[in-house]
């Protein structure tokens, strides 16, 4: 395969991840998809430079935290003649933990420096310095991170990115960043009380981390929903009392960030959860205000809209999550409960239909379509129903 270092280099961490999706076999960079091991590709296939510009005058520091990471993959060559090209200075050069990891790369860079620089006359020791086991510490640690939110956000490997971001937190346990993005990887993997530990770390080192209150909200919601699960009375009542706190870190995420969409959303769902729907839908309203765009915020105000009786305004609000997500089968669901209330039978029925592609939504559809046929005076179609619906575990609530 051609080696592509040549070709290019990356603005930011998203370009880089998908330009290495985007090659599938072989070559410099198939190694990071072979190996799956970021120590590998850090020490053996240098990505050439990761660093944070921190000065106006255009200097880099190695690995410095910060709002902007510049991630170059190239050859020395490509590498020192962009920076020049952008004004950066050879002294730039000089602390570069990745590159310096490799003694062939700190050769070809040092030419390249005197090729693009002939002026500055830099000393050979001092055109890269050795690299240190700070910069070789914090290159792994920003490999993981790259790998753990490429498996968080592109490819949705929950497991790989609660690997990931783990290995991140054994090098640097004082990363709230880090625990905060662990923890959405163990909500996606459904579990709700790792994700909060996680979330409670991450405040305590950032306490003004508005993110992270809304995550915890994700992680109450979720363990009060696997409490109303179980038949116990007791369960049920905890389960209200979870909601109750995700309303509070809903509360002091929106008293940090008061355009967090998400928190709005959150919190809307829990007072659902605790039937104070008025209250829910509100802040659905809020939480659609600030991103128009998102089918689940019309679904679930389309829900909350259904419960208090209004089905014209769950119909309108299904429909529209419809439009903007036509797969969205929680809103053909949704819209079909809707129009089951109303009295519209046919058109619940086709609802129901379509939402059952979602296997998590068969074995309802199919107690719902029976009681359809039932009230349709259709036997036959009703007892089918009912029996594929109490064999997939389905059983009237």
């Amino acid at each position: 395969m051609t080696d592509r270092r040549e070709e290019r280099f990356f603005d930011n961490a998203e370009e880089y991840r998908n330009y290495v999706t985007g090659i599938l076999e072989g070559g410099w960079i198939g190694d990071i998809r072979t190996n799956q091991d970021p120590d590998y590709f850090v020490l053996h296939r240098p990505l050439g430079c990761i660093k944070v510009r921190t000065t106006e005058a255009g200097d880099w520091a190695p690995f410095v935290e910060g709002d902007f990471r510049k991630i170059v993959a190239s050859r020395p060559s490509a590498l020192v003649a962009w920076g020049k090209s952008n004004g950066f200075s050879p002294e730039s050069f000089k602390c570069c933990g990745i590159c310096a990891a490799n003694t062939d790369y700190q050769k070809e860079l040092s030419v390249a420096l005197a090729e693009q620089f002939p002026e500055a006359k830099i000393e050979e020791k001092s055109r890269l310095t050795e690299a240190s086991p700070e910069d070789i510490r914090a290159a792994k640690k920003l490999s993981y991170e790259i790998s753990g939110e490429y498996y968080l956000e592109t490819s949705w490997n929950n497991y790989q990115a609660i690997k990931y971001y783990g290995k991140a937190l054994d090098i640097d346990p004082e990363d709230a960043a880090n625990y905060h993005n662990r923890a959405r990887a163990y909500i996606r993997n459904g579990e709700g009380d790792k994700a909060l530990e996680d979330c409670n770390q991450a405040i305590s080192l950032k306490p003004e981390f508005a993110e992270a209150f809304t995550t915890r909200s994700n992680a109450y919601i979720q363990i009060g929903g696997d409490l109303r699960s179980r038949a116990e009375i007791s369960d049920y009542d905890k389960a209200i009392e979870i909601y109750g706190k995700a309303i509070e870190d809903c509360n002091q995420a929106l008293s940090l960030d008061p355009e967090n969409f998400k928190a709005y959303a959150n919190r809307g769902l829990s007072y659902s959860k605790q039937r104070e729907f008025d209250k829910a839908i509100e802040d659905f309203t809020q939480a659609i205000q600030l991103k128009p765009e998102d089918a689940k915020l019309y679904r679930c105000r389309g829900d909350a809209h259904d419960a208090q009786s209004r089905q014209d305004q769950a119909i309108e609000d299904h429909t529209q999550a419809i439009k903007l997500d036509p797969y969205c089968s929680e809103a053909y669901f949704g819209r079909g409960l809707a129009y089951f209330n109303k009295g519209e039978l046919d058109k619940a029925l086709e609802d129901f239909s379509k939402s059952m592609l979602n296997p998590d939504l068969l074995a309802q559809g199919y107690f719902l379509q029976a009681r359809i046929h039932n009230a349709l005076e259709d036997q036959a179609k009703a007892q089918g129903c009912y029996e594929k619906a109490w064999a997939l575990g389905y059983y009237e609530p």
